[in-house]
């Protein structure tokens, strides 16, 4: 590898790695780090490299620092002007959007926000300014597994807070900008079809607007596999550069006196990049755009320099690049998918002169689907089956014949409206296509596998096995040697926990409650909250065939206002709370041996209440979630425990201390989100917790809380297990 190669690879591992800390570094670390800086640079040879690792260190921890230093610290309410950037979601009954602020020393160092204005008669539009009374608050967001870490993508997006309208009005008429023109070729285009999903994909090709897609449309795209052909990739702008090139070469060769000045070529790759800049500029330059357009520019270059380039240098620059725009760009997913997948094709066509036969594109995109399923389990917790097939039609009706149809109906759809409305139409009719085979195929594997998350490292070694195999080069034998790895792989994922054993996960769900217990006969969800997306995000990754029983603790929404939303197993069994005189009621399992583990307790020792048992030869728990305030229970007939999930929220008339001296428990796990607005848990209540010296957890500050049975009980809080970005 050439010395600049080796340079640009040493930054971005530093660059990278920084974001694997839990923590930034203090101030010895960095002190070290400018010394070898300082070193390589007056030294240079060997000490050159170690010099590019450091900075690509210190160029990240600036960028994390002021990420975190113009953090929102505290709730604060202000009046201050700001200009709504991005596109507005309009929902309902509120209003979501982003703003700047233009003097972001009148709120503490707050420059950007996202907002959220309920009951709004005329809400804002893009570039438009506005003065608004604003009630703040720190950036923040419920962690759980396998969920979405909003705090991650608030520090991506460089949002340092989030907060309510209270009132505002627009400061004058919003002058030009690039989103005010991104929302109105979004307009025009949907309105000129009439299905209305076709036009959701058009708008979401065109300019990144994917407010208009719904959740059924959603699910048909994750699960085949073939989501990112909606978001505006590497692909569909090297797409627009190579329309670009053609017109750009065959136009420039019209014009006679300037070719002969300027080769054709060369006028072509100009007008290319200045065509996938403005593409990618109406997508609002995501990380896979940024890429593309960097890789675009060195071809360029090489282009006028009329010097080849391999795709190795391509790619290192591009990544280089990105990191030096963007130093938080790896907290993206998008970041790893988009350099994986171009390494994966790089690797896969190396030595092959030109581009290959068309033939070969189907093994290639059988390929590449195989060898990032490894990153798309660790990135999205699973992996669909079906997408390398699904890819291989969907890929070619999209890239060849939806993206140029979008391409020219944006360009036209504003200066000529009635031939942008045609070839809209036409490009409508595509993806009407694309969207009728996704369904079908979505439909068809509703019965199939779902692969889980595996935890084992023996499985994930399997998995980059698997990958590596598939890469290899030469012919197609050796890579059939991938299928008895995959197998191995999916034989390791398997849960193996000892019989007795069990795994509890207490979820982050705000003011409610959802557990999620797991043991050798199989899962069993008790309370699902109110949405129920928390359950699903944790059953997808480890137990994706659906939960085998459902226990609803309390006729609450907050426990069972998800309950329909979950997924569970065809045979699954239901148990319920009952009225008054009746606590747990349902219908038994098939099998005994998914109960086995559980005791429900009600009648004579909790009539009306629904308390769930969880017993085991390391450890025992209690859900006590099912418990009214002020509500009779027995609690001296029932066992010590080893934990016990607490009872509303933490209320004072819920968790008695008669409760406590009967269950003796070392571990007091209190579900309720941080800083609401009743207060919980109770003072009262964590004085009685303390001074019996248990260790308390409360699932909005410390998200979720988990806790496995195994040679004595284990406690991992999900916080503790977060990254730098995520608020202690």
């Amino acid at each position: 590898m050439s010395p600049p190669l080796l340079i640009c690879s040493a930054f971005a591992a530093g660059a990278v790695g920084l974001h694997l800390a839990r923590t930034l570094p203090q101030a010895p670390f960095w002190a070290l780090v400018l010394g070898a800086v300082a070193v390589g640079v007056s030294v240079r040879g060997r000490w050159l490299v170690p010099a590019a690792v450091c900075s690509g260190l210190a160029w990240s921890a600036v960028h994390a620092t002021l990420a975190l230093d113009h953090r929102l610290d505290a709730p604060r309410e202000a009046t201050v002007d700001a200009v709504v950037t991005d596109l507005v979601q309009h929902g309902e009954r509120s209003t979501r959007f982003m703003v700047r602020f233009p003097q972001p020393a009148e709120i503490g160092g707050v420059r950007r926000a996202q907002l959220i204005w309920y009951g709004v008669t005329r809400p804002p539009a893009e570039g438009e300014r506005w003065r608004f009374d604003l009630a703040l608050r720190p950036p923040g967001g419920r962690l759980n597994p396998g969920g979405f870490d909003r705090e991650r993508w608030l520090v991506t997006r460089r949002l340092d807070a989030t907060g309510t309208v209270v009132d505002g009005h627009p400061l004058g008429a919003p002058g030009p900008g690039l989103d005010r023109v991104r929302a109105a070729v979004s307009r025009h285009l949907r309105a000129a079809v009439n299905h209305e999903q076709a036009g959701a994909m058009l708008a979401a090709l065109a300019v990144g607007d994917r407010r208009f897609l719904n959740d059924t449309t959603w699910d048909a795209l994750l699960h085949t596999g073939t989501n990112h052909l909606v978001a505006i990739s590497g692909l569909h702008v090297g797409l627009a550069s190579g329309l670009g090139l053609l017109l750009g070469t065959g136009g420039w060769r019209l014009l006679g006196g300037a070719a002969a000045r300027v080769p054709a070529p060369v006028a072509g790759a100009v007008i290319g990049l200045l065509t996938a800049a403005t593409y990618a500029a109406l997508a609002g330059f995501t990380i896979p755009t940024q890429r593309a357009l960097l890789m675009l520019a060195v071809v360029l270059m090489a282009v006028a320099a009329r010097r080849p380039v391999r795709p190795l240098y391509l790619l290192l620059v591009a990544l280089t690049g990105v990191l030096l725009i963007d130093p938080l760009a790896p907290l993206a997913s998008g970041f790893w998918l988009s350099f994986a997948a171009v390494a994966c094709l790089g690797l896969l066509l190396r030595g092959t002169p030109g581009a290959p036969a068309a033939w070969r594109w189907p093994a290639l995109q059988l390929q590449l689907g195989v060898a990032i399923v490894p990153l798309t389990l660790a990135l999205f917790g699973h992996a669909a089956v079906l997408a390398p097939v699904a890819n291989l039609v969907a890929i070619p009706l999209v890239g060849l014949f939806a993206v140029p149809l979008t391409l020219m109906a944006s360009a036209l759809v504003v200066i000529a409206p009635e031939t942008g409305a045609f070839v809209a139409g036409l490009a409508a009719w595509v993806l009407w296509l694309f969207l009728a085979f996704v369904d079908g195929l979505h439909a068809a594997a509703a019965g199939l596998p779902r692969p889980g998350v595996p935890e084992a490292p023996l499985a994930w070694l399997l998995l980059a096995a698997c990958s590596l195999i598939v890469l290899l080069p030469g012919a197609v034998a050796p890579r059939l040697l991938a299928l008895p790895f995959a197998a191995a792989a999916l034989a390791a994922t398997q849960d193996g926990a000892v019989p007795g054993e069990w795994r509890a996960t207490v979820l982050d769900v705000g003011h409610g409650h959802a557990t999620v217990l797991e043991t050798s006969g199989g899962s069993v969800v008790v309370d699902a909250g109110r949405r129920g997306e928390a359950v699903n995000a944790l059953l997808a990754r480890r137990a994706p065939g659906g939960a085998d029983g459902l226990v609803l603790t309390r006729d609450r929404a907050g426990h069972r206002g998800g309950a329909e939303r979950v997924e569970l197993a065809p045979e699954a069994w239901r148990v319920a709370a009952g009225d008054v005189e009746k606590g747990c009621r349902g219908t038994p399992g098939p099998h005994g041996r998914e109960r086995s583990h559980l005791r429900f307790i009600d009648g004579p020792l909790a009539r009306g209440a629904c308390l769930v048992l969880v017993r085991g030869p390391s450890a025992s728990l209690l859900l006590a979630t099912g418990v009214e305030p002020g509500q009779a229970i027995r609690w001296e007939s029932l066992p010590s425990v080893d934990a016990v999930v607490l009872p509303a929220g933490g209320h004072r008339d819920a968790v008695t201390p008669a409760m406590l001296d009967a269950l003796a428990p070392e571990v007091a796990i209190v579900p309720v989100d941080a800083g609401n607005r009743h207060g919980l848990p109770h003072p009262e209540t964590l004085a009685r917790l303390e001074r019996r010296g248990i260790d308390i957890h409360i699932t909005g500050r410390d998200g979720a809380v988990e806790l496995v049975a195994s040679d004595g009980l284990q406690i991992g809080p999900r916080r503790r297990q977060a990254g730098w970005w995520n608020r202690p």
